[in-house]
């Protein structure tokens, strides 16, 4: 299991009527996204994922095939092991925020809630350290500030 960087979550999975009505597809799927490669791939057994998700094996199963039903995941199997592929994973996880240097914690925002600050004339990224993150504070003028 990769327990290396972080994915995107974004609060509209809450509006999601599938998964809002079935709790253990919305674990299931949320489990799947921590678990998944760089690719939106996991490779493994419904026993192994039924340990990870604390299911049954014969419910995750169930879960699994309603999420595919649903064009949440993807499913191919063999006889050893099944590939289970987020839909959509690269729309969702894309490389727009992930760089570190790019997002930055400001005064104003409430605790360590992540933001993205961009130059609007520049259209760049403003690092923490630089002369237009000091600017952004004093002015907020020509600055776009986006939640993560």
């Amino acid at each position: 299991m990769n327990n290396k960087g972080w994915i995107k979550l974004h609060r509209k999975i809450n509006e999601n009527v599938f998964l809002s009505k079935d709790n253990n597809a919305y674990v299931v799927f949320v489990r799947l996204l921590t678990l998944v490669s760089s690719k939106g791939e996991w490779a493994g057994g419904r026993h192994q994922l039924g340990e990870i998700t604390s299911l049954n094996p014969n419910t995750l199963y169930k879960v699994l095939k309603r999420l595919e039903r649903e064009h949440l995941v993807n499913i191919k199997s063999n006889s050893r092991y099944s590939v289970i592929s987020i839909c959509k994973w690269r729309d969702y996880q894309g490389s727009g925020n992930s760089q570190s240097n790019n997002v930055v914690t400001t005064r104003e925002q409430p605790g360590n809630t992540l933001i993205r600050i961009e130059n609007k004339e520049l259209r760049k990224p403003v690092n923490k350290n630089s002369k237009g993150y000091k600017q952004f504070l004093k002015t907020k003028a020509n600055f776009k500030v986006k939640s993560i």
